[in-house]
């Protein structure tokens, strides 16, 4: 997983083994490595790959295979674009080792099964490795 930490100095790029680097690069800087308006903050690329887009349209989308039951984006939302705007949010881990980040678009973006009614927030999944594993509208 590539991980970038901006800084009032630049952008520090690693991935993998060089998290630990990063963490202490942080430290010296004098930084937090989370999001939520500090200055420095760790965020992580998210590849979206078909496989995981093909498995949001086929259940979260008007018109998708599989959306009985499931929360739905708004017909011509840009998925892509949403999973992009979730870089930006700090990941929390799961229990079975993928991350989610939940995201408030600022604006009605679906349906939320959970309540039946319109939101703004959408939850964004992704594997340890920051490949997209599903996106929906609502929390988990």
């Amino acid at each position: 997983m590539e991980m970038i930490l901006e800084t009032r100095r630049g952008i520090f790029r690693t991935g993998g083994e060089r998290l630990e680097e990063a963490a202490e690069f942080a430290a010296e800087e004098g930084l937090k490595m989370a999001a939520g308006g500090a200055l420095g903050k760790v965020l992580s690329r998210i590849s979206i790959t078909e496989r995981g887009l093909t498995h949001v349209k086929d259940r979260h989308t008007i018109g998708g295979t599989r959306t009985i039951g499931k929360s739905v984006f708004s017909e011509g939302e840009d998925i892509a674009g949403l999973v992009r705007a979730a870089e930006k949010v700090q990941a929390a881990p799961q229990a079975g080792g993928n991350l989610q980040r939940v995201v408030d678009a600022g604006r009605i973006i679906g349906t939320d099964r959970a309540t039946g009614q319109p939101t703004t927030l959408y939850t964004v999944i992704t594997d340890s490795s920051g490949d997209l594993v599903t996106a929906f509208p609502g929390v988990p």
